[in-house]
């Protein structure tokens, strides 16, 4: 996620790539002289997409619940400026520029996995956000039927799968969808993984989560930890405020974590 986007106005015509930032100021001469606005970006390493395929699809549940954490605080930073992410996956999920992939490429398999936990994750790519909030009105948009589905398959809330407006609770939801997947490695139950077809696969995706509350979506031994934290979701109505302190508590409890060390990468 980016921390902090400056706007920066310089006398210039061309920008050069850089390592750091992606972008550097070139002197123009007099001739070329002319204002011109762009954004300076911080660069980031790879995608957690990546790093699972390379650790073997395998995380221990700490490592998740660390991370779950970390994309929690990003979304509640979302949801105060008044927008829903609604692009939730593993390809949006991005370590630090300063990550050391060839260190992590010489681990073990176990060790690649563990070693994820201290990495500190970065939400990019906005294009899927859409407003809940009317900051004219002070109102919450009202639930609507759409002409069209905003998201990703396998971690969309079933809501959005029935393209229905979302709000807070499914950019939840679709975390929780997340964190199951990566402790799993994978999803299991009630999924065909050898559906091609787009349409039939969503069908059936959302056959499956239409059953879906707190109980039955952790039903499994090794995600019941995260009972509670779905139990507190599941309880969300369209236009509820979630609680993202309990849902922290929730998370730490889950995984005895202790501390600060989850970072909330907009702080």
């Amino acid at each position: 996620m980016i921390n902090e986007v400056q706007k920066v106005q310089k006398t210039e015509t061309k920008l050069l790539m850089t390592e750091e930032y992606g972008v550097i100021y070139q002197q123009p001469t007099p001739s070329e002289t002319k204002k011109l606005f762009f954004y300076v970006m911080p660069r980031y390493g790879p995608n957690l997409q990546y790093l699972y395929h390379k650790a073997s699809n395998k995380m221990s549940t700490q490592t998740v619940l660390t991370m779950g954490i970390q994309v929690l605080r990003q979304l509640e930073t979302i949801h105060n400026a008044g927008y829903i992410y609604n692009d939730l996956k593993l390809d949006n999920l991005l370590a630090n520029y300063d990550f050391d992939l060839q260190e992590f490429k010489n681990k073990t398999k176990d060790n690649a996995a563990e070693s994820l936990k201290d990495t500190q994750i970065n939400l990019i790519d906005f294009g899927f956000a859409s407003k809940y909030w009317d900051h004219k009105t002070q109102t919450h948009v009202k639930q609507e039927s759409l002409d069209f589905f905003r998201g990703n398959l396998q971690f969309a809330s079933y809501e959005a799968l029935q393209f229905m407006t979302t709000s807070r609770r499914d950019d939840l939801k679709s975390l929780l969808y997340m964190m199951i997947f990566l402790i799993n490695g994978g999803f299991n139950e009630g999924i065909d993984n050898t559906i091609t077809d787009q349409l039939e696969s969503m069908q059936q995706i959302s056959r499956t989560k239409k059953q879906h509350d707190g109980k039955t979506v952790t039903n499994a031994a090794n995600i019941r930890c995260l009972r509670e934290f779905a139990n507190e979701i599941f309880s969300y109505g369209f236009t509820s405020k979630p609680n993202y302190d309990l849902l922290e508590q929730k998370l730490r409890e889950a995984g005895n974590i202790n501390g600060k060390n989850a970072k909330n990468t907009f702080e």
